[in-house]
Parts: structure tokens; sequence; C-alpha cells
């Protein structure tokens, strides 16, 4: 298995959104917000190698391709819960 390099700012945020569900490219970018799509795709790109999301490709009319989180990725979810608690818990002080 790879390590993530360099988790930056836009990983968290994506995996806790895969963790509602699967979603399109032009969905998850409207859904987390001001990231580029080229950051995103950057991103999205990395998680995939080190096995984090998985990308599924359908074809029907036109071609849409979907990420959602492996069972691996699943695994980080708690982690970044309790991180993303205490970085709110140390914001009021």
């Amino acid at each position: 298995m790879k390590t993530i390099q360099g988790i930056g700012r836009w990983t968290p945020k994506i995996l806790f959104s895969l963790k509602e569900g699967p979603y399109r490219h032009g969905q998850l970018r409207r859904h987390i917000g001001s990231v580029s799509r080229r950051m995103l795709t950057r991103t999205l790109r990395n998680l995939e190698s080190t096995g984090l999301i998985a990308r599924r490709v359908t074809r029907s009319k036109a071609i849409a391709v979907e990420h959602s989180l492996t069972q691996l990725g699943r695994t980080l979810i708690a982690p970044l819960e309790v991180c993303a608690a205490g970085q709110s818990d140390t914001a009021g002080m």
C-alpha cells in the first residue's frame, strides 16, 4: 500500500463528502465548494492511487465517473472525525 503524499487541505473534505455515498466529479466539486477543478482531480487521483477511494466508470449515453470510499478509506473516517472534533474544541480557546 502506498502512503498518502501530502494529505493537504482537500483530502479530509473529500473523504467526509464521500462518506455520504458515491459522487460524480461535478457533484463532488459543488458539494465541497471552493476547490478548483484541477486540485480536485489531483487529489482524487492521489486518493485513488493510495487505495482510499475507488473510481467507477459507467457507460450509458454519456460516460459517467463516480468516486466512492473503499473499505480502507472508510477506516479513516472515525479518526478524521476525532481530529475535526478536536479542532472545533480548540477553536474557542
